[in-house]
């Protein structure tokens, strides 16, 4: 299984099924509404599925974002055709300026479209497209394969990648965006994670006529945190939420702005918006880093924490250079995430040391995961192909709410380990004893 399989099926096996309680009484509602049974057609179907989906039996839909995934296919050449890959470069442009009826209805809605280029094969000049392409069109399956086996998981996560990108965001705030508050300039992120400003102004994006004084950003830059307000604009009231963060080493602020009837859903989201986690990730291996340890955890309780540390990790830097050793470290960090529940933290604590954080736990859980972490590191190589394969020494602790002091307590088990190395040493305490 490749990688890019292996992180498939770690976002697969998070997907829960339909919740059948809340569909069944979204079906008896349906019961009791003043119509005749199916007269709404598919949208009662739709209503029961969002019951499922969400576990919530009346649900909203006040803010949607639709993809438009454009690509061209290879078995054109065929003459199967009805239309020129010409036609999907020019309604993919055309989507963008609102000439479709596609877009023409998402804006009567209200609705936010993009276009993401799949696999469009004709070159083109048009920001407003997202690229995430994996090639310049399908193959002509008449011929060969139309797509790699490689392509066709990439596909499948990059649609993960853009539902989830969206998933809390769009029903909670109105306007997401970083701005550098000292000169009022709004960034735009590229497809490369870089940051670059754009043609937008702060007040346009906030729907005012002028330029805004922008105060609590500045403060937020200023003072390195987050910082909330209320705004008015015309006859609503928003919540503004600034956070500082830091881009490739320079200081800008993530601006976050929900009506008030929302305000109290936004602290929680902001700590999953991909900028805000950006500037707490390692760049290496995309787990967080230290500074976000440091920084977002300070007082938080937790069941019990784990240090593991890669043996002779020395070595493979001198033998196979720092970009092996690179691949090293992202294929321990991804064997410890799989092996983690949607509440655990894995934390990148300097060189090869992680830090694991588990908030809730039973000490058999506790137990059983550290080992399986150890066990299956153990059977992983260093690099694909490679003969030679890695081997870990973890410390963990189990029973102590104090952040700092798990953390030590693990550090030290940790050093135990190593002393034998591919081990893995625990305390377990419970009513202020160790078991």
């Amino acid at each position: 299984m490749t990688e890019l399989e292996q992180t498939l099926q770690s976002k697969l096996s998070r997907i829960t099924g339909l919740d059948a309680g809340a569909m069944e009484k979204a079906r008896a509602r349906q019961a009791e509404l003043a119509k005749p049974p199916g007269s709404l057609g598919l949208l009662e179907d739709l209503s029961v599925q969002l019951a499922g989906i969400t576990g919530q039996v009346k649900n909203e839909l006040s803010k949607t974002r639709i993809y438009v995934l454009a690509a061209d296919n290879g078995v054109v050449e065929e003459g199967v055709s009805s239309a020129p890959q010409t036609v999907t470069l020019a309604q993919s442009i055309n989507l963008t300026r609102g000439l479709t009826g596609a877009s023409c209805l998402a804006k009567h809605f209200g609705d936010e479209l993009v276009v993401v280029d799949m696999g469009i094969k004709l070159p083109y000049h048009c920001p407003e497209i997202v690229n995430r392409s994996l090639g310049k069109g399908t193959k002509n399956l008449y011929r060969e394969p139309a797509m790699t086996r490689e392509q066709a998981v990439s596909g499948i996560l990059t649609g993960i990648e853009l539902a989830a990108l969206m998933h809390s965001m769009s029903a909670i705030f109105d306007a997401v965006h970083v701005v550098d508050p000292e000169r009022l300039v709004v960034m735009d992120l590229d497809d490369d994670g870089r940051l670059s400003p754009s043609q937008h102004p702060c007040h346009a994006l906030r729907g005012k006529p002028a330029s805004c004084e922008n105060l609590i950003s500045i403060r937020a830059l200023h003072e390195k945190q987050r910082l909330s307000k209320i705004e008015r604009i015309g006859d609503i009231f928003y919540l503004v939420n600034a956070q500082y963060i830091e881009v490739d080493g320079h200081p800008f602020v993530l601006e976050l702005v929900s009506r008030t009837d929302a305000a109290l859903q936004a602290g929680d989201i902001l700590d999953k918006h991909p900028l805000f986690q950006k500037a707490y990730l390692d760049a290496v291996t995309d787990v967080y880093g230290r500074r976000f340890l440091e920084e977002r955890l300070d007082g938080v309780s937790i069941q019990a924490a784990a240090m593991l540390d890669a043996d002779n990790f020395k070595y493979i830097n001198d033998s196979c250079g720092h970009p092996i050793g690179d691949v090293a470290l992202r294929r321990i960090a991804r064997v410890i995430r799989a092996h983690l529940n949607a509440n655990g933290l894995v934390i990148r604590y300097g060189g090869d040391e992680f830090v694991i954080l588990f908030p809730e736990t039973t000490p058999e859980q506790f137990q059983q995961t550290l080992e399986k972490i150890r066990e299956d590191i153990s059977r992983t190589p260093i690099e694909a192909g490679s003969p030679h394969l890695l081997s870990v020494s973890i410390g963990g602790v189990y029973g102590v709410p104090n952040l700092t002091d798990a953390i030590r307590q693990a550090d030290q088990l940790m050093y135990l380990a190593k002393q034998q190395k591919n081990q893995v040493q625990y305390r377990i305490i419970m009513g202020g004893r160790e078991k």
